[in-house]
């Protein structure tokens, strides 16, 4: 690993894209380190997963926090920089807001839309991760995948 000017920015890159700038010094990379041999045991370790969940009465929330806020639902999208569609269909409780819109909606309003749950999965479970039901089709809802 070495670092290096490129094109005016420091950066750290491998051997073969330092010839692409100054070489300013090389770091030594820490010797890979051996794995401990562990007793294996019949059942798996559990590991915990977060979850990031959308409370229920997250219509309520948004509404009640906007009118206290003396905007619009127009000034609020504008402020939101979001559709007024959408806000209609979030405090009407039609849509819930997708992860990336609840906090964009927590900041701007100074309230709690995501909860973080807990999920322990044990390791080394062969089945697929499966995101949490939003009650909506994805389109991987629909079609059928057919393997080569």
């Amino acid at each position: 690993m070495f670092v290096a000017i490129i094109e005016g920015a420091q950066l750290s890159v491998c051997e073969k894209c330092s010839a692409l700038g100054k070489v300013i010094k090389q770091v030594q990379s820490a010797a890979p380190r051996e794995k401990k041999k562990t007793v294996s045991s019949a059942r798996p370790m559990p590991q915990t997963r977060i979850i990031h969940v959308i409370v229920g009465d997250y219509a309520k929330r948004i509404r009640q926090a906007r009118e206290k806020s003396g905007l619009s639902q127009k000034e609020f999208a504008m402020k939101l920089n979001e559709r007024e569609s959408l806000i209609q269909h979030l405090e009407n409780g039609q849509s819930k807001p997708a992860v990336d819109i609840a906090r964009k909606l927590e900041r701007l309003l100074g309230i709690k839309l995501i909860e973080e749950m807990k999920e322990e999965v044990a390791s080394g479970d062969d089945e697929e991760e499966k995101a949490p039901d939003t009650g909506t089709l994805t389109l991987g809802d629909v079609i059928k995948i057919r393997k080569r």
